[in-house]
């Protein structure tokens, strides 16, 4: 459980919320290009020295914070004894959420990028950045659990993070649209639907191990 924020820490949290809210606000009203580091500064009732050192560019403040679940997140993945995919799920859905701060904050950010192409280049780079940083993660899993590193067990972690992600791209798209979503039933209705796709669709010796690796291809394995 994460411990309570202090009032120093308290305070940096309202603030940076207040500067990311003013700069996606300011932004979807002007165009991002009409905005100005100033004008965000003002609206925000900070100084410009306070802005850089929270943010450094007028970008970082649209964007937020980087797509990565917290360091307690991580740990608690690495301990986690379930399903491989399912937990990875969570872990990216907890992400996206630390990194929205709200559901109003992501869907204000959400049609800024799709009005924004710049904007949008630069959060699929940082989306590509995190799942690097997954992979690691999800390698660190297996590994924990006996698995020796080689070529293959690289392939699994990069498969099992490819599918998580593009289940939360779903999760997302479908929670921009939604008025009642929130990230908790978003994470669980995206774990029933891949669940759905990858066992029940597929048919019987499809399913998803615990490991991420596909009945299938273990069946083919010992078959050869």
């Amino acid at each position: 459980m994460d411990r309570p924020l202090g009032l120093r820490e308290h305070k940096k949290v309202m603030t940076r919320s207040r500067i990311e809210h003013v700069a996606i606000d300011l932004c979807l009203q002007e165009g991002y290009g009409n905005v100005t580091v100033e004008q965000i500064c003002e609206a925000s009732e900070v100084s410009k020295s306070t802005f850089f050192n929270y943010f450094g560019t007028k970008a970082r403040a649209a964007l937020g914070a980087p797509p990565y679940p917290s360091e307690m997140a991580i740990k608690e993945f690495l301990r986690a004894e379930g399903n491989l995919l399912e937990d990875l799920i969570m872990l990216t859905m907890n992400g996206a959420r630390e990194s929205a701060g709200s559901l109003a904050v992501f869907r204000r950010r959400t049609l800024l990028l799709k009005m924004t192409p710049e904007l949008h280049a630069q959060e699929v780079t940082r989306f590509e950045e995190a799942e690097a940083v997954l992979t690691n993660v999800v390698l660190a899993r297996l590994r924990s659990r006996g698995e020796k590193q080689c070529l293959e067990l690289v392939t699994r972690a990069r498969i099992a993070v490819t599918m998580a992600t593009s289940i939360l791209r779903n999760a997302l798209e479908a929670m921009q649209d939604a008025t009642a979503a929130d990230w908790d039933t978003g994470a669980r209705e995206s774990i029933a639907l891949a669940r759905r796709v990858l066992i029940d669709d597929a048919g019987a010796g499809q399913g998803v191990l615990a490991d991420g690796t596909l009945n299938a291809q273990v069946s083919a394995r010992r078959a050869r």
